[in-house]
C-alpha cells in the first residue's frame, strides 16, 4: 500500500493540473433554462455579466469578458 501512495499523489496532481484553466478561473457561469430558445442554452457569467447562448449546453471554455457586451 505504501508503494501506491506516491502513484496516487502524482495522479492527483496531474488531474488537478489538467483541470486548471486560467482562462476561465474567475468565470462563474449560471444557466437559466427559462431563457433557452431554438435549441440553444442561455448562460450568464455572474462575474462580468456577459450573456451568451451556447449550442451544446455547456458553459464557454474561455472568458468572454470584453468580447461581448453585457446586457442588463
Amino acid at each position: 500500500m505504501v508503494i501506491f501512495a506516491p502513484i496516487f499523489i502524482v495522479l492527483f496532481l496531474f488531474v488537478a493540473w489538467k483541470m486548471y484553466s486560467p482562462s476561465t478561473r474567475n468565470c462563474r457561469w449560471r444557466l437559466n433554462r427559462a431563457l433557452n430558445k431554438d435549441g440553444k442554452t442561455y448562460q450568464r457569467c455572474v462575474t462580468c455579466g456577459v450573456e451568451v447562448m451556447t449550442e451544446d449546453g455547456a458553459p464557454p471554455k474561455v472568458c468572454l469578458a470584453g468580447q461581448a457586451e453585457p446586457q442588463d
